[in-house]
C-alpha cells in the first residue's frame, strides 16, 4: 500500500539580529599576486586556504552591487571552488539571499551543470558537547546570463533557537555523472548576501500536489510531484548526497544510502520537504 504524506510549511519567524562578514564581497587582500576573499574560508576540493597553484577564489570586477563580486568555478570534473562561513545568529533566520550569474553550465552531451549553496543552522548541546543541527536549507542555482535573485529558505527541524550559521556556495554538486573534460567551466558569480529576515506563511500541500513513498525505504523513493522539479537528497547535517530531476511518479535509486534518516528537498514552485528512513 502506497503511504502517502502531507507536507506543511510551518511559518518561520525571525530576525537573524546577525550579519554575515564581507557579505558584499567587497573587501580582498592581496596575497603574492592572488586577491585573497575577507572573512571566508576559502577552498578548493576539501582543502582549506589553497596554496599558489590553486585560486581559491576570484575577484569579480563586475558587481551587482557595489565595485566587486566573487566569481568561483569549476575545475575539470574533479572538483570545484568555493567559500563557507561560520557565523553566530541568535534568532531563527527564514533563510539568505543574494544575487547570482551562473555561466557556461553546458556539460558533455549538452547536459547543464548546476550550483549550490547550503545552510546549516546549529545549537550547542552542553549535555553531549557537540552541536545539534537546527535547520538546513539547500537551493541549486540554474544557468543564468545577468544577475539573477536567489533565495535559500530553511527547513527547521527543531523547535531550538540556533546560535550558528554555517553558509557554503560552490558550482557544480561533485560527483555528477555528467562531466565535461575541457578545463575550467560553469562560472559562478554571486554578490550581495545576506540573512532573511521575514516569515513566510503557513501553507498545507495536498497530496495532489507531492507524492512520496514507500517510506521506510529500501531501493526506489518515488515522487509524485505536479510539476518538473530539483529533488536534492541530504542528510540530517545537511550534507548533499544526490540531486535529480523528478517530476510525475518518478523513481529515485536510494539503495547506496547508509540505513537511517534522511530528508528531500523538493524545489520547484514551492519548496517542499519530507524525512525518510533508509532501511
Amino acid at each position: 500500500m502506497k503511504q502517502i504524506f502531507l507536507i506543511t510549511l510551518l511559518a518561520l519567524s525571525s530576525s537573524a539580529q546577525a550579519q554575515l562578514v564581507n557579505s558584499g564581497f567587497e573587501n580582498w587582500t592581496m596575497v603574492g599576486s592572488t586577491n585573497r576573499l575577507d572573512g571566508w574560508m576559502h577552498m578548493v576540493g576539501f582543502s582549506q586556504n589553497p596554496g599558489p597553484n590553486f585560486f581559491g577564489t576570484w575577484r569579480a570586477d563586475t558587481a551587482a552591487v557595489g565595485t566587486h563580486a566573487l566569481r568561483l568555478s569549476r575545475w575539470y570534473n574533479y572538483t570545484c571552488d568555493w567559500i563557507r562561513q561560520i557565523a553566530p545568529v541568535n534568532a531563527r533566520p527564514y533563510g539568505i539571499s543574494g544575487l547570482y550569474k551562473y555561466e557556461e553550465t553546458e556539460l558533455h552531451g549538452g547536459n547543464q551543470d548546476s550550483a549550490l549553496v547550503e545552510m546549516v543552522l546549529t545549537k550547542w548541546n552542553a549535555t553531549t558537547l557537540k552541536p545539534d543541527t537546527v535547520g538546513t536549507g539547500v537551493k541549486m542555482l540554474l544557468a543564468a546570463s545577468t544577475f539573477t535573485p536567489f533565495n535559500c529558505p530553511v527547513t527547521y527541524t527543531s523547535a531550538d533557537v540556533p546560535d550558528t550559521a554555517i553558509i557554503s556556495m560552490r558550482p557544480m554538486p561533485w560527483g555528477s555523472p555528467h562531466i565535461n573534460m575541457t578545463g575550467w567551466g560553469s562560472y559562478l558569480t554571486v554578490d550581495d548576501i545576506s540573512f532573511q529576515e521575514r516569515s513566510t506563511a503557513v501553507k498545507e500541500l495536498t497530496a495532489n500536489n507531492l507524492q512520496v513513498y514507500p517510506n521506510p525505504v529500501a531501493n526506489k523513493l518515488y515522487v509524485n510531484t505536479d510539476t518538473k522539479a530539483t529533488a536534492c537528497i541530504t542528510d540530517m547535517t545537511g550534507k548533499v548526497l544526490q540531486t535529480t530531476i523528478v517530476d510525475n511518479n518518478s523513481g529515485i535509486d536510494v539503495s547506496r544510502l547508509q540505513p537511517g534518516n534522511y530528508l528531500l528537498t523538493i524545489d520547484g514552485a514551492d519548496k517542499q520537504v519530507v524525512k525518510f528512513v533508509k532501511e
